[in-house]
């Protein structure tokens, strides 16, 4: 059985951590608090560690209120796409902004651009996106994580 890693945020420091999920317990790297992972939050669970890593240091640059600047700087711009590989770019991309919290249409068009994708055809990956549970509409006009993501 592969190993399923969660990503949480401390309580008392706001420091994102990455810990294998079957733990029931952890310390924060960050304050040192331990931390009770039957009743956290978790942000995102996978299976890849480099996932892990990336959706942790997205939520510590999200509660630190420096998202934009992190987007900016720290994720590189992805190759150019080769055939039947953007559908699992523009999925990847919208789980990582839905393990986020909730974004508008405008939000994942700028992330399509910043990410070499074509942003017109942001209304036609957003559709698929919902008719394959990957993202459920909670609101009109904001995404959220679907039960397929």
């Amino acid at each position: 059985m592969p190993r399923v890693l969660a990503v949480l945020a401390c309580p008392r420091c706001r420091h994102a951590k990455v810990c294998d999920s079957t733990q029931k317990t952890t310390t924060c790297g960050h304050c040192s608090a331990k931390l009770d992972l039957r009743v956290l939050r978790r942000h995102v669970e996978t299976e890849s560690a480099d996932e892990a890593q990336r959706a942790a240091g997205l939520l510590n640059a999200r509660l630190a209120g420096r998202l934009d600047a992190f987007l900016e700087e720290a994720v590189p711009v992805a190759p150019p796409s080769k055939p039947g590989d953007q559908a699992t770019r523009v999925r990847k991309l919208a789980r990582d902004l839905a393990a986020l919290g909730p974004f508008d249409a405008q939000r994942f068009t700028a992330e399509l651009s910043g990410a070499g994708l074509d942003p017109s055809a942001a209304d036609e990956h957003l559709a698929r996106l919902l008719a394959a549970g990957v993202l459920i509409e909670p609101r009109r006009g904001r995404y959220a994580a679907g039960p397929g993501s």
